[in-house]
């Protein structure tokens, strides 16, 4: 893993352990939601799975958080 200083996409921590953007608390959380079903969504007309940055915002709405 390379880990390095910077702010997490998902949550706007700085953290010294981001990997792929990512800080240790989301990163937990993406891996205990890999295997809940991904929500649609629609781009460009195309319907589809949402990609992992968009997932989490839409589970929280979903979960009213």
């Amino acid at each position: 893993m390379n880990e390095r200083i910077g702010r997490c996409g998902w949550c706007g921590l700085v953290d010294h352990h981001l990997v792929d953007e990512t800080c240790p608390a989301c990163r937990e959380k993406l891996l205990r939601q890999e295997a809940l079903p991904r929500p649609e969504r629609t781009c460009h007309g195309q319907k589809g799975p949402a990609t992992a940055r968009e997932a989490p915002a839409l589970w929280h709405r979903a979960a009213g958080v």
